[in-house]
C-alpha cells in the first residue's frame, strides 16, 4: 500500500501502535525470568575469556584415519563414524553442556528475589538434608555447594535450566531461535 492510500488518522493511528511496541518491547527484559520455585532471578553475561577456557579445555577428538585404496594408491580418510569416535564427542559435548551450566550458576545468575518460605543460600541448611538422603553427597566446596543449592532449590526443572539458558544468552547479546537450534543439536547428538 502506497503513502498516498493512508489517512492522517490512519497515520496517527499507526504510529501510536509502533510507539507502544517500542515502549513494550524496550520494557521487556530477556535476563530477568522467575523460577518454577518462585526465585527471581536475573542472567548475568558469563565472562566470555571462561567460556573460551572452559571450551579449551574439551578440545574436538581427531577422528581415527583408515586407509582406503584409489586406484594405485592409497590414501588416509577420516572416519568419523568410528564408533569411539562418535562416543568421544557425545561426552565432549555433554562435558561442555554440564560445564557451561555450572559456569552459567556460578558467574551468570544474581538472585534478585527469593520466595517465602525460602530462605537465601548463606542462611538455607535444609535444603540438603533431604539430598543426603537419596544418596547426593554435599560438596564440600562453598562454591559447589552454591552451584548444588541453585540447581536443586532454584533451577530445578528442565525448563529453569532452559529458560536460564536463554536468559544467560541474551545478557550476552544472542538471540533465543540460537539457542534453541543448540540445544536441539545438542539433544539430536544425545
Amino acid at each position: 500500500m502506497a503513502q498516498k492510500d493512508i489517512t492522517k488518522e490512519e497515520s496517527n493511528e499507526i504510529q501510536e501502535a509502533v510507539e507502544a511496541t517500542v515502549t513494550e518491547t524496550d520494557t521487556v527484559d530477556d535476563t530477568v525470568l522467575t523460577t518454577s520455585t518462585g526465585f527471581k532471578v536475573k542472567a548475568l553475561a558469563v565472562p566470555s575469556y571462561m567460556t573460551r577456557i572452559l571450551y579449551a579445555q574439551f578440545p574436538e577428538p581427531d577422528p581415527p584415519k583408515i586407509k582406503k585404496k584409489d586406484g594405485s594408491r592409497t590414501i588416509l580418510i577420516e572416519n568419523t563414524n568410528d564408533p569411539t569416535y562418535v562416543e568421544a564427542t557425545q561426552r565432549r559435548i555433554i562435558k561442555l553442556a554440564e560445564g557451561m551450566f555450572r559456569l552459567n550458576l556460578l558467574k551468570g545468575v544474581e538472585v534478585l528475589d527469593i520466595p517465602k518460605g525460602n530462605k537465601p543460600f548463606e542462611k538455607d541448611t535444609g535444603w540438603t538434608e533431604d539430598l543426603e538422603l537419596v544418596g547426593i553427597t554435599i560438596p564440600d566446596s562453598e562454591k559447589e555447594r552454591y552451584i548444588l543449592w541453585l540447581r536443586t532449590v532454584v533451577f530445578p526443572t528442565t525448563e529453569d535450566v532452559r529458560a536460564l539458558s536463554n536468559a544467560c544468552a541474551a545478557a550476552e547479546g544472542i538471540r533465543p531461535e540460537e539457542v534453541q537450534a543448540e540445544l536441539e543439536r545438542f539433544q539430536d547428538q544425545s
